[in-house]
Formats: C-alpha cells, sequence, structure tokens
C-alpha cells in the first residue's frame, strides 16, 4: 500500500511537471497524468524483476518510478510533436 501510494503519487507529479517542462501539448493534462502514473508502475516493477535476487530499498525503487514516470510522456510528446504531416486527399492538387 505505501508503495502504491508513492509511486501514484510520484507518477501525478513528475507527469504535470512533464508536461511543464516539454514544449507543446500532446494529449492534455489527464493523458500525461496517467503516462506519469503509467511510467512510474512500469519501471518500478522492471525494477523488482530485474533485482530479483536481493530487495529493492524503496528510495532505489522510487528514484526510478521517478525517471520512469518523466520518460513516458515525455516520448508522448516528442512522439505528437514530431508526427508526419497528412497527406493530400485523392483528387486534390496540392498547392
Amino acid at each position: 500500500m505505501f508503495d502504491s501510494t508513492w509511486l501514484l503519487l510520484t507518477g501525478i507529479i513528475v507527469g504535470l511537471l512533464t508536461r511543464n517542462i516539454m514544449s507543446g501539448k500532446a494529449y492534455g493534462t489527464v493523458a500525461d497524468m496517467l503516462l506519469g502514473i503509467t511510467g512510474a508502475f512500469a519501471s518500478a516493477r522492471l525494477t523488482e524483476i530485474l533485482a530479483s535476487s536481493r530487495a529493492v530499498a524503496w528510495n532505489n525503487k522510487l528514484l526510478f518510478a521517478t525517471w520512469g514516470a518523466a520518460a513516458l510522456p515525455a516520448l508522448a510528446h516528442f512522439l505528437a510533436n514530431h508526427r508526419a504531416p497528412p497527406l493530400a486527399k485523392v483528387g486534390t492538387q496540392a498547392r
């Protein structure tokens, strides 16, 4: 319970901070918070899997969760800002 609460708060806060730091708007505030939460939980779980032979300290898990919570919304912003332009409709001339 304690880990889940910290991961949830970390994901929300870092997701919102990433939204403010990155230029442009990707998918909205709620989406950035959800991406931050997803990144925090995914990186914390990955840390547990990779260190399965020994226990992971909560501060190390929180550090990796912070990184994961920042990486996923940053990737979404990067991909949203670097999309290919839409193709012209068939039968219309490009000017």
